[in-house]
């Protein structure tokens, strides 16, 4: 049987110089059908041989169904004969698909070069990155590593195993990549996925090992300058606000737990303050807007799970699971002589105010914006918001527009007005404004930017493209996000 088997590999790598039909050849093929895939997997290249020699005849149907008999002995480990369609899931059906429209279009000469994309995982950036297909596929090595998993290579047998533990459920998936199994440069894996290589290295897809590390969630992906760019942030994953772009749209969603007097209803309506923080979150943050160049349309949606008097709040799924986190928004009704309504992680660390060195929060209070702020993708702070602020009292449009500002600060950018902090004195408000304009530097290109008079970080009026780019920018890079000090004085910034 060995033997058998020995012959067969010998006889498909030489097909090239074998006459078609040569009825020894699949004879021997034949007597290693215990090896499940053997005599399938010689059916298609012996078809991709007639395809390509033959370039005037149309073998595609021909091929498709033969992968998909390999596909179905590979992972069910029986000859395709022996399995009924009953046999296969539906879930299988479409990877057989995939596995089979691949195959076809490796075969086509004027799809062979696949596009270089650009593929970054947690800041890490993955070797060999492709897009074929409508798949985007990278380094095996580069991008389990970058997931925080385990790849061993046995070169004994030409076996990868690969370790993936997905954040959702903990659990860890074992997955086996056989190269001794690849036909026409491309193999399929033990859970059923199809993998290539390039130049000897092994390639897989970016999205199907984010799905099994549970952070598919946060997968971002763009085109810039005619590449393909694809970006995962496994901090995101389950963080009480994602930001991903897919294409042209940049997606915000936000989880959130209403606490204190939430379901107060707000004077002069019949709304909760909860449903006024929502729509003048919503309201605010969408629209479309230039940002380096290309037009991005922005979408903010607020889900919460607290209970609310008009049920009138956007429940998240329950499949987001029990460790989905959620960003405190604490409402009083009642007024502050001593603050505005504010985000902890911009104006104090809370975690260091409630320990020994309290101290040290408080000194850290009195520092420029850039070094007291302590806000990351993991640490959005908290959000308290106050309905009067000494002797003004908010108006139902002024709440709207400072729940709006507040949620920019959640959103990783800071203020643009002349806040002490800014450069000024405290306790005085006699910081630098943002400038008028400025211009930016983008991957080797300056853009030029704007922050208007109506800026919503200024005065809480209305959201620029500015704001957007600080946005994106901040959960591109995780980093948060300051105006420029421009002058002090309004008329000349």
């Amino acid at each position: 049987q060995e033997s058998a088997h020995r012959e067969a590999d010998r006889l498909r790598a030489e097909l090239a110089k074998l006459e078609k039909g040569n009825e020894m050849v699949e004879q021997l093929v034949k007597q290693s059908g215990d090896d499940a895939g053997t005599w399938e997997g010689y059916r298609i290249q012996v078809s991709l041989n007639k395809k390509q020699t033959n370039t005037d005849s149309n073998y595609d149907s021909v091929i498709s169904q033969q992968a998909t008999d390999y596909y179905v002995s590979t992972v069910y480990n029986r000859n395709a004969a022996g399995i009924s369609s009953g046999d296969v899931q539906n879930s299988s059906k479409t990877d057989i698909e995939a596995y089979a429209k691949a195959l076809l279009e490796s075969s086509k000469a004027e799809n062979s070069k696949a596009i270089s994309s650009n593929v970054t995982i947690n800041g890490i950036s993955i070797g060999n990155a492709k897009y074929f297909n409508g798949v985007t596929t990278g380094n095996l090595r580069d991008i389990v590593s970058a997931l925080g998993g385990k790849v061993k290579w046995d070169s004994n047998t030409g076996i990868a195993t690969v370790e993936v533990q997905n954040k959702d459920n903990d659990k860890w998936t074992k997955i086996l990549y056989n190269t001794n199994t690849m036909i026409g440069g491309i193999g399929i894996a033990s859970d059923g996925t199809p993998f290539t290589a390039i130049g000897g290295r092994l390639q897989v897809g970016v999205r199907h090992m984010a799905e099994l590390a549970g952070v598919d969630d946060t997968i971002s992906w763009w085109n810039e300058n005619g590449t393909p760019m694809v970006m995962v942030q496994s901090d995101m994953n389950n963080a009480p606000v994602q930001v991903t772009r897919t294409g042209n749209d940049l997606n915000v969603n936000a989880y959130v737990s209403f606490s204190r007097d939430d379901n107060d209803i707000f004077p002069g309506t019949t709304k909760t303050y909860a449903e006024i923080i929502k729509e003048g979150i919503e309201n605010n943050w969408k629209g479309e807007y230039e940002v380096y160049g290309q037009k991005l349309n922005v979408k903010t949606t607020i889900y919460s799970n607290s209970y609310n008097l008009n049920n009138a709040l956007d429940p998240y799924l329950t499949y987001k699971g029990d460790k989905q986190k959620t960003l405190d928004m604490r409402v009083h009704n009642e007024g502050s002589d001593i603050t505005t309504s504010y985000v902890s992680s911009w104006v104090i660390n809370e975690p260091l105010l409630h320990s020994k060195y309290a101290g040290i929060a408080v000194i850290k209070y009195l520092l420029p914006e850039q070094l007291r702020t302590n806000w990351s993708i993991e640490n959005l702070g908290t959000v308290h918001y106050y309905n009067r602020y000494k002797n003004q009292t908010h108006t139902l449009d002024e709440y709207k527009q400072i729940a709006a500002h507040e949620f920019g600060h959640v959103l990783g950018i800071g203020d643009a007005y002349n806040a002490w902090y800014r450069g000024g004195t405290f306790p005085n408000q006699d910081g630098h404004y943002a400038p008028k304009f400025s211009n930016v530097n983008y991957n080797g290109v300056s853009y030029p930017l704007n922050t208007p008079n109506d800026d919503m970080m200024f005065f809480n009026d209305k959201v620029s493209a500015n704001d957007i780019r600080m946005v994106w920018d901040a959960w591109r890079t995780g980093e948060p996000q300051f105006f420029e000090w421009g002058s002090t004085d309004w008329n000349t910034r």
